[in-house]
């Protein structure tokens, strides 16, 4: 209030400051409250204040931000001004309305609206749902080596048959396969994955530590405020050219030359991102070795920081090489069976997670199978696969909101991940016991309420 600001002031000018930094965060709330400071500063302290930005709490980053002191962008402010209008005015108004008709909801808002009809449509889905049963034929047979290669039954662009649940699968059960012809494409390359930004990690974090939302925001903001990471609410790819030469360097020294991506290129950001923050990323290499050192990291956050860091390194990384076979079999009758073997000749920026068994990254497919041509292969298993082609929606869970609401486009990224946890703490949703959403009785009054109300 008006008395804190009195104080702030009084101290400014006893110890008469050269220069007044205000380096609140590099977004647009960042800027408004920048602005905020700024006009609630005497004109004496006015007059020495400089806005810097940073987008890493680094010693690097912070002199080269007061070597390039700045203004308060006006634009970011207004755009931050006119966004609260619209939440006073919808916010505020919906929730007065929704607290009179359902006497027990406490608020609703632009985005915990939006959830709560995500998780009452995603419901309805499931309601709904009529399964569509299918069946395939499903074959295996031993290679040179006794291991076990799975086949298909294709049709000649080598697309898998299936039949309906009501069909008579005629195809007789075949005691051996002939081996028909190998195809061999070289040169399978596979890229590291994207940079992170904040939805994409925190959907990670949520789904491969089984964190709640709030978990691992905070394992983020305590990151960022320890100099590890880069600013934790972003929703940008961009990365600087600077960091690009030091992890390419870094690779060199640690890996060799051949693992570095020479043809690395800056992923293109989508319309409406903030062009001027980086990507999630660590913000030096060597800290992961000394991270289980840093006795004051709980070990939640020390794993989020693992998670970032092997996804930083990598993004600078070779591809993978591969070669991949595809084998193709005809029976007695002509019908066509294909399977297909994948040989790793390069491990890339695969090397990272080497020791990460259950790591999606890692989950490359190896197996290489010993075939040959002209040669028959007995049949070690014939089975008609009956299955369900459309399999039923699952309930959302909170990285699946997170996704949602990035790809509808709906709220900001540094709030993605916030409104699971909010109608959780409203009652209109509980966790059940898979870790899903589930809309509560009082969420599905509150969704009855948006459905017949006319905004």
């Amino acid at each position: 209030g008006i008395k804190t600001w009195e104080n702030i002031n009084q101290l400014l000018k006893k110890y008469n400051f050269e220069k007044i930094y205000i380096a609140s965060d590099p977004d647009r709330e960042g800027e408004a409250i920048a602005w905020h400071v700024f006009n609630n500063l005497t004109k004496e302290n006015k007059k020495k204040s400089i806005r810097i930005r940073f987008n890493e709490i680094t010693f690097e980053a912070i002199n080269e931000a007061i070597k390039n002191p700045d203004t308060i962008n006006q634009n970011l402010v207004n755009a931050q001004f006119c966004r609260q209008i619209y939440d006073k005015d919808f916010g505020f108004k919906i929730s007065r309305f929704i607290k009179y008709y359902t006497k027990e909801a406490k608020s609703l808002g632009r985005v915990q609206g939006v959830v709560v009809k995500l998780l009452s449509d995603r419901t309805n889905e499931i309601k709904d749902w009529k399964p569509i049963y299918k069946q395939r034929i499903k074959i295996s047979v031993l290679d040179k080596d006794k291991k076990v290669a799975k086949l298909s039954l294709v049709n000649e662009k080598l697309t898998e048959i299936t039949f309906n649940q009501e069909e008579n699968i005629s195809i007789t059960n075949e005691k051996e396969l002939f081996l028909k012809k190998i195809i061999t494409n070289n040169n399978i390359k596979t890229n590291a994955p994207k940079p992170y930004k904040t939805s994409t990690f925190l959907q990670d974090i949520i789904k491969k530590l089984k964190l709640s939302s709030k978990e691992a925001q905070k394992c983020l903001q305590v990151l960022y405020e320890k100099g590890l990471i880069t600013y934790p609410r972003t929703d940008s790819f961009t990365i600087s050219e600077t960091f690009c030469d030091i992890a390419k360097a870094f690779i060199r020294l640690e890996y060799s030359e051949k693992y570095i991506n020479n043809d690395f290129k800056q992923y293109k950001n989508s319309e409406g991102a903030q062009e001027g923050h980086e990507c999630l990323r660590i913000t030096h290499f060597e800290d992961i070795e000394k991270i289980d050192e840093i006795s004051d990291l709980n070990d939640n956050s020390k794993e989020v920081y693992k998670m970032l860091y092997k996804r930083t390194l990598a993004m600078f990384m070779s591809p993978i090489d591969a070669i991949e076979a595809i084998f193709m079999f005809n029976d007695s009758k002509n019908n066509l069976y294909i399977c297909k073997s994948k040989k790793i000749i390069f491990d890339g920026w695969k090397t990272v997670y080497k020791h990460d068994i259950d790591n999606e990254e890692n989950n490359e497919n190896e197996d290489s199978f010993n075939f040959a041509e002209n040669e028959n292969y007995k049949i070690n298993e014939f089975k008609i696969d009956k299955y369900i082609s459309n399999p039923c929606p699952k309930l959302f869970k909170e990285a699946d909101i997170i996704k949602q609401l990035e790809d509808k486009q709906i709220g900001r990224p540094s709030t993605f991940a916030m409104y699971s946890g909010v109608v959780l703490d409203r009652g209109y949703a509980i966790l059940n016991d898979k870790n899903e959403l589930e809309l509560t009785s009082l969420g599905k009054e509150v969704q009855s309420y948006i459905d017949n109300k006319d905004f």
